[in-house]
């Protein structure tokens, strides 16, 4: 089965080409910058409401976001 994790990596990347910084992003998403920071070090992620927020404020797909798992069923 192929699952997907959203990468924290990825959304820093995104952001910053974005030119925006966590706390600007922050309050586009109606968050706290320290929640942000949590989802770009990967010790949190965002809800699927929040993570389709993401997307739409830094215009990329799901999949830019995420990177593929294979895990055996």
């Amino acid at each position: 089965m192929r699952t997907r994790t959203i990468d924290g990596a990825k959304i820093r990347r995104v952001r910053e080409d974005s030119g925006l910084t966590q706390a600007e992003l922050a309050a586009l998403l109606h968050a706290d910058q320290s929640t942000v920071a949590k989802w770009e070090a990967g010790t949190r992620s965002p809800n699927l409401k929040i993570f389709g927020a993401l997307c739409k404020t830094l215009r990329v797909t799901r999949d830019d976001l995420t990177i593929a798992d294979v895990r055996a069923a």
